[in-house]
């Protein structure tokens, strides 16, 4: 074969794979007009908004509350009739051998617009793992409709991905 023929046949395939590269890249899509995100999360039900680190989410309702579940972290929501913030002293109240390692005053939502909620972040145990968790109450006080505590959770190793989720959050 002369090498004429080995460089277009060599070329061709360049182009076939650049082609096929192009088309088979994932998408970065750019935030909608006003800010939103295609990606983003609303829930009509609590009225919270947020960006998850991705958008295979899973919801459904168990006897106790509410279940988001993505594929690092986990959002359960259940109603709360007491006035927030949550402390370790108040999980403990329920939960006596829970673990709080760690407990850190933080805030969950944008600094500016609808809100924040103090919330505690700390370290819990899983089932045979140390977690990265976040727990707060809101509405802050159980106005005529109550309120509710919001539990998120994911595994330590993933602990950024909950400073994501909560620096993306949004109360409508």
């Amino acid at each position: 074969m002369s090498v004429k023929i080995k460089i277009i046949i060599l070329v061709s395939i360049l182009i076939a794979a650049g082609a096929t590269a192009f088309w088979l890249w994932p998408e970065k899509t750019a935030p909608e007009a006003g800010g939103a995100d295609k990606n983003e999360y609303k829930s009509e039900l609590f009225n919270f908004s947020f960006t998850p680190p991705n958008s295979n989410l899973q919801e459904f309702d168990d006897e106790n509350g509410h279940v988001i579940l993505g594929s690092s972290f986990q959002i359960f929501i259940t109603p709360f009739d007491e006035t927030g913030p949550i402390t370790p002293e108040r999980i403990k109240k329920d939960l006596p051998n829970a673990v709080v390692e760690n407990p850190t005053p933080t805030k969950v939502g944008p600094s500016t617009g609808s809100g924040q909620a103090d919330a505690l972040s700390f370290i819990g145990q899983g089932d045979g793992f140390k977690t990265a968790e976040v727990w707060f109450v809101w509405p802050p006080e159980p106005y005529p409709n109550g309120n509710y505590l919001y539990q998120i959770t994911a595994k330590v190793e993933d602990a950024k991905l909950l400073e994501g989720i909560i620096s993306t959050w949004s109360f409508q």
